[in-house]
């Protein structure tokens, strides 16, 4: 899909205001916190995709929690077992600006 193809994605009142508090809080562009925000959940496993967009009944949700933690554990197992500082994805950075700080307060206040 080209660049900039959505133009525009209706979210909850609620939803939009985190990412009012977000923009406020670190200075990111709302367009930018929803993307990098999409794009942390679509390259998530399966089991952390489905907890967060499927609603699981409440007498499903104690084994499923299990099932993803168990399948989760063993996946990481396996990873740290073949992978090495020196292999993509052996040293995880911060996509942000580099020696970039960031904390509670905002960088360009509102006034």
């Amino acid at each position: 899909m080209a660049k900039g193809a959505i133009k525009t994605i209706h979210i909850s009142d609620e939803a939009k205001e985190l990412v009012d508090l977000m923009n406020d809080r670190f200075g990111i562009d709302r367009k930018l916190i929803v993307d990098r925000a999409l794009f942390w959940l679509g390259n998530q496993p399966e089991e952390v995709q489905a907890a967060i967009l499927m609603s699981v009944s409440q007498s499903m949700q104690a084994d499923f929690a299990q099932f993803a933690l168990q399948r989760l554990t063993d996946q990481q197992a396996t990873q740290q077992a073949t992978v090495t500082p020196e292999q993509p994805g052996g040293k995880l950075k911060y996509a942000g600006k580099p020696k970039a700080q960031y904390h509670g307060t905002p960088r360009n206040p509102k006034k």
